[in-house]
């Protein structure tokens, strides 16, 4: 089964975070962003603006805090 078949079966719900910087350093982040954003039926996608890779950045708890207060 392929990556993208597996991800178009999850039922649960799916949170993904990215920092915008990592398009940025790294493009291919965009790809697997988009990716799971296009075929994750249950996803909610944040991209964290300013941030990196770094989880403990300020915008980053922020983000999963309101994420969570949701």
């Amino acid at each position: 089964m392929s990556l993208v078949a597996a991800a178009q079966r999850i039922v649960c719900p799916v949170q993904i975070f990215v920092g915008s910087e990592e398009f940025i350093k790294w493009p291919e982040m965009k790809l697997v962003f988009d990716t799971a954003m296009e075929h994750i039926p249950t996803v909610h996608g944040t991209v964290v603006e300013g941030a990196g890779h770094a989880v403990d950045d300020p915008r980053y708890v922020a983000a999963v805090c309101d994420a969570i207060e949701r």
